[in-house]
């Protein structure tokens, strides 16, 4: 059960670490083509949720016992779920600023392409809780500097605002841009602490 239960969400979890790679490389490269594969990989990581969370329901009614740690684990695919709906409003908000025809100032831009790579980073050491179990303090580290930089970036946006740097169309959808990235790194995070905690439910 256990191992079978730990392959699925691995898998949950590499669709979510491949959307979010697609859409950086769509985000660098202007291709719509690249969004709509993005899309492809949300509708498997839903299919997904829906057939871990029923194994989970009908091995709690084969074992009780085993009720504690399934609704740890319940809350892990979900998690990974919403990561993808963030996904999909980045998504949304990358779209918007090709159509409008949106410039980012070269400051937002560079803060911008820093905190994707942060968030990448925090994806590939947050592969090491679902591939192998495995505990890492560099993913502890990452969450920690991305929350700070989501706030000095935030602040920075302000700045650029008043000295008119920046437009405010152009700002809100930065900040919307950081949010979205901030609640992705936040619930990858929060599905890597769930497992370790769920798994020591065994």
């Amino acid at each position: 059960m256990f191992k079978e239960l730990g392959h699925k969400l691995y898998h949950a979890f590499e669709r979510v670490k491949i959307m979010l790679y697609l859409t950086y490389s769509a985000y660098k490269a202007k291709s719509f083509k690249e969004l709509a594969v993005v899309l492809e990989n949300k509708q498997e990581l839903s299919f997904l949720e829906k057939q871990i969370s029923a194994e989970l329901i009908n091995q709690t009614n084969k074992d009780p016992s085993f009720a504690k740690a399934a609704k740890i684990y319940l809350l892990i695919p979900a998690d990974l779920v919403i990561c993808a709906t963030y996904i999909n409003s980045l998504i949304n908000s990358i779209k918007t600023k090709w159509e409008g025809e949106i410039s980012f100032s070269q400051q937002a831009q560079s803060d911008l392409d820093n905190l994707f790579n942060l968030i990448l980073k925090l994806t590939e050491e947050a592969e090491g809780f679902f591939k192998e179990n495995a505990f890492s303090a560099e993913e502890e580290r990452l969450a920690a500097v991305i929350k700070e930089e989501i706030s000095t970036y935030r602040k920075k946006h302000i700045d650029r605002l008043l000295t008119g740097v920046c437009n405010p169309r152009a700002g809100e959808i930065f900040l919307d841009m950081v949010d979205f990235l901030g609640q992705i790194a936040f619930y990858i995070h929060n599905a890597c602490h769930s497992l370790v905690k769920a798994n020591s439910q065994k």
